[in-house]
C-alpha cells in the first residue's frame, strides 16, 4: 500500500504521526569541485628550503646578540657610574675632613699666638678681638692646606681620570701625580705624617724581569 492510498481513518487516535508535522524539505547541496575554483583561492601549504631556514636561524642570532649587546652597554654604564660616584663621595670627604682640620687648626694657632702675644706685648693687644683673628685665619690657613695635602701617584691614564674628578668637584687638597713605572691598579698615598700603597703588580713585574719570564709570560695587570 502506497502512501497516497493510506488511510487517516485507519490511524490510532491521540497518536501524532510524520504527516502531522510540516518538515521542510533539504536540499542536496554538492560540494564544489577544485577545478571550478579561482587560482586565487587555492592555497597551497608554503615550503622553506635550506637557505630560508639558514637565513632565519642568521637573523635569530643576530638579534640575540643586539640583546646581549644592548644589556651589556647597559650594565658597563651602570657599572661605571656606580664606580665613578663611589670615587666622588670619597673624594669629597677627604676634602671636607682635610679642610674641616686645616680650620680647625688654624683657630686654635691664632688663638695660641695671640695668647702668647698678649702675655709678651700686652699694650699691642688691647684692640685684639674676632677681626684681628681672622685676619690671622686667613693668613695661616694656606700653610696648614699645604701641609693636609694628599699626593696620590699612579699611572697616567688612572691618575688623569682621578685629576678629572678632583677638578670637577674642586678639590684641591689633592695632588695627583702620574707614575708610569707603576702597574695598572698600583698607587701610592703620601700625606704629612705618612704614606700607603698598593704595589703587587708592579712587584711582580720586577721579579718577572729578574727571572727573564716576562717574555714567556704576559704582564700582569690589574685591567
Amino acid at each position: 500500500m502506497s502512501i497516497s492510498d493510506f488511510d487517516r481513518r485507519d490511524q490510532v487516535s491521540k497518536v501524532l504521526y510524520a504527516e502531522d508535522f510540516d518538515i521542510p524539505v533539504l536540499s542536496l547541496v554538492e560540494p564544489e569541485s577544485v577545478s571550478d575554483l579561482s587560482p586565487g583561492e587555492i592555497t597551497t601549504p608554503e615550503l622553506y628550503t635550506a637557505e630560508d631556514l639558514d637565513f632565519a636561524c642568521r637573523q635569530e642570532k643576530e638579534r640575540v646578540s643586539a640583546l646581549e649587546r644592548n644589556f651589556y652597554e647597559k650594565e658597563k654604564s651602570e657599572w661605571k657610574n656606580c664606580i665613578e660616584n663611589n670615587s666622588l663621595n670619597i673624594i669629597k670627604k677627604i676634602s671636607d675632613q682635610m679642610n674641616q682640620c686645616a680650620q680647625q687648626e688654624a683657630e686654635n694657632s691664632s688663638i695660641a699666638i695671640f695668647s702668647y702675644l698678649a702675655k709678651i706685648f700686652p699694650s699691642l693687644l688691647e684692640n685684639y678681638g674676632p677681626r684681628e683673628r681672622d685676619v690671622l685665619i686667613d693668613k695661616i690657613m694656606p700653610t696648614l692646606r699645604d701641609a693636609a695635602r694628599i699626593r696620590i701617584e699612579a699611572k697616567s691614564q688612572e691618575i688623569q681620570h682621578l685629576l678629572t674628578l678632583c677638578e670637577r668637584e674642586g678639590v684641591e687638597v689633592i695632588d695627583c701625580r702620574a707614575d708610569d713605572t707603576l702597574a695598572s691598579g698600583d698607587f701610592r698615598i703620601f700625606w704629612a705624617t705618612g704614606k700607603a700603597c698598593r704595589e703587587a703588580g708592579t712587584l711582580v713585574q720586577e721579579i718577572l724581569k729578574i727571572f727573564s719570564l716576562d717574555k714567556v709570560l704576559p704582564a700582569v695587570s690589574a685591567e
